[in-house]
């Protein structure tokens, strides 16, 4: 009867995931057309969007036709002199934002190290890059991550963009019409667009502020809306208020000083540092949560992450030879999941219980116009969520990238874009490997693909792992991450994971599942997000209880699910909180010795964890 009702309950709960979208797209009119808003006196390159077009012609402003050779609509780049932000923060702030506008409304992976005007983008799944799709703020807000939906799973970065505030943002603090002499956009919505042919280059943005000029059409709609909007509009503006955000806290994220010598030559310093606590209801006797890792220990502060990079972003502008590179120093207790399974840190003898060091990332980028060469050890293109905290919306991570998906990778990865597409393919020695595991030095597979659509609301990455893990055991991974941009505040990603090996003793075992993801933006310092998950184990050869001491040891053949609602709080772009309500539950496909929560005892677990990350 209990597995009855969790069934129902997890079905209920991917049922309301549905209702909310299809009340959402049908909620937004289809037939409005994007707007381009930039500052008087401004030259602005625009999409060949009709309305984007007369909005630029009304201002007086140059338009810039599209590169027809690159088959896709050139994106608007921005410059001229600067605008100030007016409004409550007018006294003596401006925000300094990569002059750049957008029609679309994409959330793009890009680089922790990124400045205004910076040295260009490349992907990688790791800490530089620091936005997410939970992150609605200022680029400059680098710990605050999430959801680019595909970019776990991308290799290659596109330049950044960020679409003018729209009406919605503008009224973020309950106003009920537009100040058109002085609008205050310290509150409002600046989200990065992905298209693939953008024509921007680095060395062109100024690093000024962007201050939006109402679209008289925008006009005319809000004085015609109707109640039925104006009640939704002032309900939302209601929950924006009682969460508070300042509109005049600080824009730009504090840096690590780079020593001159490296930064003159494009390299960058920085890392951030990660704590928190988890609460089990149970009360487990071995102070584990079970099979839940990384937050791993019940009732114990946990320093996660301490990481240092350094880091030199490669340039992938058509504009020839590029040299770039990055390396991590991971010290805490996600470092223990993090190590190479054969080599490297395994052989450094470490034995602190949890506090151990890892270096996850060592490598070489070499670029030459929009292609990339990646050389040395790296993070997995693999999978949606990832080892940096910056990267993940959730304290907690899901099963599929707990125990479905390798780490890093020690390899080659080449990557070039094509129009929407993004090619990657290369060799690697295996997952979570470093050295030869059987003296056969055999070479695997590594590579994926992603794609993304004209208007940037929709994309599609998938990635996939294949080599020998030991003698006659080959091992298959892949991931397929689907994003859809709702509106400018709603987001959901969906992602499947699929594994299979083969042991000459025990046979095939295969390992999959389905996560969903649900993320709304409150404003721009609070952001909410849902996770529902279902996992199966169909062998028991993956999920097991991992650290000393741990009585969850498995094996585990059957269906994990877990449902997982979080806050996310950033009041000043350096610092960020993520309190989580997580419920684990377990059904077993036969008979097993222990459970997987309470020390062994329950085959379900309700855990609140919460944790701060502060980058530098």
């Amino acid at each position: 009867m209990i597995t009855k009702i969790r069934r129902h309950v997890l079905f209920g709960a991917i049922g309301m995931l549905g209702v909310i979208l299809l009340v959402r797209h049908y909620r937004t009119p289809h037939s409005e057309k994007p707007v381009v808003s930039t500052a008087p006196g401004l030259t602005v390159a625009t999409s060949q969007s009709p309305s984007a077009q007369s909005v630029a012609s009304m201002a007086g402003e140059s338009i810039q036709p599209s590169d027809e050779s690159l088959g896709t609509p050139t994106e608007g780049l921005i410059s001229g002199p600067p605008a100030t932000i007016s409004g409550a923060c007018s006294q003596g702030v401006s925000a300094s934002t990569p002059q750049v506008a957008s029609v679309s409304t994409w959330n793009v992976e890009q680089s922790d190290g990124m400045r205004p005007g910076g040295e260009g983008f490349s992907a990688q799944r790791d800490g530089s890059v620091a936005l997410i799709a939970s992150s609605f703020d200022l680029p400059s807000s680098r710990f605050v991550q999430q959801p680019a939906g595909v970019r776990q799973t991308t290799f290659w970065m596109d330049s950044p963009a960020f679409v003018a505030p729209s009406e919605e943002d503008l009224r973020a603090k309950g106003d009920s019409t537009v100040n058109q002499q002085n609008p205050d956009v310290s509150h409002a919505t600046f989200l990065p667009a992905t298209a693939p042919d953008r024509n921007v280059r680095h060395d062109q943005t100024t690093g000024q502020s962007l201050r939006p000029i109402p679209d008289p059409k925008v006009q005319g709609r809000t004085a015609n809306a109707s109640t039925k909007k104006q009640d939704d509009q002032n309900s939302a503006c209601g929950l924006s208020n009682f969460l508070y955000c300042d509109p005049c806290r600080p824009r730009e994220a504090w840096k690590l000083p780079t020593p001159q010598f490296l930064a003159c030559r494009g390299w960058e310093f920085g890392g951030w540092i990660s704590g928190g606590a988890s609460v089990v209801a149970n009360n487990p006797d071995d102070n584990y949560n079970g099979v839940v890792t990384f937050n791993d220990r019940d009732r114990e502060f946990q320093m996660n992450q301490l990481d240092f990079y350094l880091e030199k972003v490669t340039r992938t502008d058509g504009c020839g030879w590029d040299f770039g590179g990055r390396v991590d120093v991971l010290y805490g207790t996600d470092a223990r999941f993090t190590q190479a399974i054969d080599g490297l840190e395994s052989d450094w003898n470490q034995t602190e219980r949890f506090y151990q060091v890892a270096l996850p990332q060592f490598y070489l980028d070499v670029a030459y116009n929009d292609w990339l060469l990646r050389m040395g050890h790296f993070y997995s293109p693999v999978g949606y969520e990832a080892v940096p905290v910056t990267q993940n919306f959730f304290y907690s991570h899901s099963y599929s990238h707990q125990y479905g998906q390798p780490f890093t990778h020690t390899g080659l990865l080449l990557s070039r874009k094509l129009n929407q597409w993004v090619l990657t393919a290369g060799l690697q020695r295996g997952n979570d490997q470093f050295d030869d595991t059987d003296g056969r030095d055999a070479i695997g597979f590594l590579g994926g693909i992603r794609w993304t659509s004209y208007d940037e609301r929709f994309g599609v990455a998938f990635a996939i792992s294949a080599d020998e893990q030991g003698i006659d055991r080959p091992i298959t991974i892949y991931s397929l991450a689907g994003t859809w941009n709702v509106s400018s505040r709603l987001q959901y990603v969906i992602e499947h994971t699929y594994g299979e090996s083969e042991d000459p003793q025990m046979g095939k075992s295969q390992w999959y599942g389905l996560s969903n993801y649900l993320y709304y933006k409150i404003n721009p310092c609070w952001q909410t997000g849902l996770r529902v998950e279902w996992f199966r184990d169909e062998d028991g050869v993956r999920v097991a209880g991992i650290g000393d001491g741990n009585r969850a040891v498995g094996p585990y053949p059957g269906d994990f699910y877990e449902i997982s609602l979080g806050l996310n709080w950033s009041p000043h772009p350096n610092f960020r909180m993520r309190p989580e309500v997580r419920w684990d539950w377990f059904d077993e496909r036969r008979p097993v010795a222990l459970y997987p929560y309470d020390a062994g005892d329950r085959d379900d677990q309700f855990l609140f964890g919460c944790d701060f990350i502060l980058t530098f």
